[in-house]
């Protein structure tokens, strides 16, 4: 395609948005929440009427919680609610999109017949975009393919099944899109409470004041203990309860076909990570390994010539924009840093078995025979572990409606040995005779070293966005439910909760 073409398209997408912008800003301006409904128009409201208000109303209490799930759940639930995502306005009247923007059009005209002529006078070149743009209707499928999603602008299956991995590194517009939807859905649903005590932040991170260090095979760590380590309100449980399951429910379920193929490292670079990720290539080299690299940039100024463009190609390496894949716009919605950047780079990287590596990570042997073993054939994944025992809070499986057995049956990560030959007359009173983790439905011990992972995309695709999810709540809520100030607390546990 010309660049012409390019520029018409981009002109095409940008004046659609503005109409859209425009149309639901007019739309908005006769919204009034609660607070601002006036007298004249609360005697206009019938008694009726001022109850669905109330209960519109977000819940702050535990006993609110029925009228949360009413609100979150109703059977005509299609991902929104009116009024807005708390439900905390009047029901607006309904209209559809075109016919918002036929309005708009018609109050528009002379708007942009001036900023057409402007256009003639700054530049001869955008001249022919701006009135294309102006005659096409939004509703073409042409047009809809490189416009902001809207509830009928969603890609078919069919379109995302033709998307490769090399256009997803381009920047492609379908990709894009599809990630507009799932990053609307986490985005939708943010955390309301978050905890605390990680709201005190060092070094622009969560401070953590009790570090706990449990590391031996004799630490009992039983449902008492993990229930004491930290304290979580119950709006935090019931807020995230229903968004857990909302979201997990709504996720898709499988990969497009052509998204990821072949195998690879994948490493987050950026500032002086992407010299680190040099080193570790570098190592990656001298102990054998031939399958190639690539290094995810977060941030568009991480982009460097000589780096991406000469040095890694020489190491069978190459460098993955995150602004390019995603979108620019798209990942304004997240305050990504530090862990988070993870899952996103996972989801960018163009390989369909993924291992992934910390900048900081040098092998000492040759990791490449781990993707024909016989262990990542069974499973698709292969996980290693930490230093540190499991300190997850119970509430987090009561929030992912994880069941947890009363019965002991494993010891640690021995999922083997039958449990009578450790059972013993503690084990009758599984709130405090054995490890929490122990018990069915459970995370095994140890926890989760994140700094390696190998995983097929294809088969744990689900598990890669809920991973997005987790991440996204992570530093306020997810980490400190799944770790309680455990040491090395933060996106270990996130990739490894498909286990139950």
């Amino acid at each position: 395609m010309s660049s012409k073409s390019n520029q018409d398209d981009n002109t095409i997408s940008l004046n659609y948005f503005n109409q859209l912008s425009n149309s639901v800003y007019e739309y908005s301006k006769n919204f009034k929440f609660n607070d601002e409904v006036d007298d004249s128009d609360s005697k206009k409201i019938n008694q009726d009427e001022q109850k669905n208000l109330q209960l519109s109303k977000p819940s702050s209490t535990p006993e609110d919680s029925e009228n949360i799930v009413n609100l979150y759940f109703k059977p005509d639930h299609t991902g929104s609610i009116k009024g807005g995502s708390t439900g905390n306005t009047k029901n607006p009247e309904e209209k559809p999109l075109e016919e918002l923007l036929e309005t708009n059009d018609k109050d528009g005209d002379d708007k942009s017949e001036d900023n057409t002529n402007n256009d003639k006078n700054d530049n001869s070149k955008d001249k022919s975009s701006s009135s294309s743009s102006s005659n096409k209707k939004p509703s073409e499928p042409d047009d809809r393919k490189e416009l902001p999603l809207t509830e009928n602008q969603s890609p078919t299956m069919e379109k995302l099944n033709r998307v490769t991995s090399e256009d997803i590194i381009k920047g492609d517009v379908i990709f894009q899109n599809y990630f507009a939807e799932i990053f609307e859905l986490l985005k939708r649903n943010k955390m309301n409470y978050p905890v605390k005590e990680r709201l005190t932040l060092k070094n622009g991170k969560p401070k953590i004041e009790n570090v706990l260090f449990y590391a031996q095979t004799y630490d009992r760590i039983s449902e008492n203990d993990v229930s004491h380590f930290m304290s979580f309100t119950p709006q935090l449980v019931n807020d995230l309860s229903l968004k857990h399951e909302y979201v997990t429910s709504n996720l898709p379920q499988e990969v497009p076909k052509g998204f990821y193929r072949g195998n690879g490292y994948v490493i987050v670079g950026g500032g002086k990570y992407s010299w680190f990720a040099l080193l570790g290539i570098e190592t990656l080299r001298k102990v054998g390994s031939q399958l190639p690299v690539e290094v995810i940039l977060p941030d568009t100024e991480d982009y460097e010539f000589e780096f991406c463009d000469q040095i890694l190609p020489s190491l069978n390496a190459r460098c993955v924009e995150m602004n390019t894949v995603f979108g620019k716009q798209n990942l304004k919605r997240f305050d990504i840093a530090g862990y988070q950047y993870k899952s996103f780079a996972l989801l960018a990287s163009t390989f369909e078995n993924a291992y992934l590596l910390d900048s900081d990570t040098f092998p000492v042997n040759n990791p490449d025979d781990l993707f024909e073993s016989d262990l990542y054939k069974n499973y698709h994944m292969i996980t290693f572990p930490d230093f540190w025992r499991r300190t997850t809070s119970p509430l987090y499986y009561k929030i992912a409606g994880i069941p947890v057995g009363d019965k002991q049956i494993r010891h640690l990560n021995d999922f083997w040995t039958n449990p009578k030959y450790y059972w013993t007359k503690d084990n009758e009173v599984p709130y405090h005779g054995f490890p929490y983790h122990d018990r069915e439905g459970t995370l095994p011990d140890w926890t989760t070293e994140s700094g390696e992972m190998l995983i097929n995309k294809n088969v744990h695709y689900k598990t890669l966005l809920l991973s997005l999810y987790y991440n996204n709540d992570g530093p306020y809520g997810y980490y400190p439910l799944l770790s309680q100030g455990g040491a090395g607390e933060g996106d270990k546990e996130t990739f490894s909760l498909w286990l139950v």
